[in-house]
């Protein structure tokens, strides 16, 4: 997203990530346009400090995209096994439950952590940047906020582990309320539902 916006004429493009390589590699592609900050979405310390260097160096933002997004692994060898856990469709109750019970229960409390208590923050700590950006009046369009959901919050079947697709679904739901928080200080509110890709996501424990 960040390079189709640069590619595509934004004059400034922030990143957020934690891994600082990753972010200078993108920013290498876009030099003095792609901006890369070292944060972390489990953080709020880390988030206002972003949006302080933000308010700082331009003062504004017209688009947020919080794209937070973790499939939890007990070590980075299970990725293959997460992926595969799948319930049957003819389960016994016996398997349903042993199913069920053999989820981890850092399973969930990581991934809402960051799939979407990570959102709820990040939308949080740029609603005045926001704001800037709308009484800025440098684009016609309103600020926008667009949280990245998956397609595996619509997936009624569990697919790679219970609380992915679950915390995805939320972040759905998170979405809906901020729009009738937002809308009325003219700041849009959307969700995209991307498929499965290769992203690093698929590769390590959190991304």
């Amino acid at each position: 997203m960040a390079l189709a916006l640069a590619s595509n004429g934004a004059s400034r493009v922030y990143i957020l990530g934690r891994h600082k390589d990753t972010l200078e590699d993108t920013a290498d592609m876009h030099p003095g346009v792609i901006i890369p900050i070292v944060a972390d979405v489990g953080s709020k310390a880390s988030l206002a400090a972003a949006a302080d260097q933000i308010h700082t160096e331009t003062g504004y933002i017209n688009l947020l995209v919080a794209n937070a997004g973790m499939l939890y692994m007990d070590s980075p060898e299970a990725i293959s096994v997460k992926v595969g856990r799948t319930l049957q469709e003819n389960a016994t109750p016996d398997e349903l439950e042993s199913f069920l019970m053999d989820t981890p229960v850092d399973e969930f409390l990581d991934t809402f952590r960051v799939n979407t208590t990570g959102v709820f923050y990040t939308i949080a700590a740029f609603i005045s940047l926001l704001d800037k950006g709308n009484k800025r009046g440098n684009v016609f369009q309103k600020s926008q906020v667009i949280a990245v959901s998956s397609v595996a919050a619509h997936n009624r079947r569990v697919v790679g582990g219970c609380a992915y697709g679950m915390s995805k679904a939320a972040v759905i739901m998170l979405m809906r309320k901020m729009m009738t928080y937002l809308i009325p200080h003219g700041i849009r509110a959307n969700t995209i539902s991307p498929g499965r890709e290769c992203f690093p996501l698929h590769f390590e424990t959190r991304c």
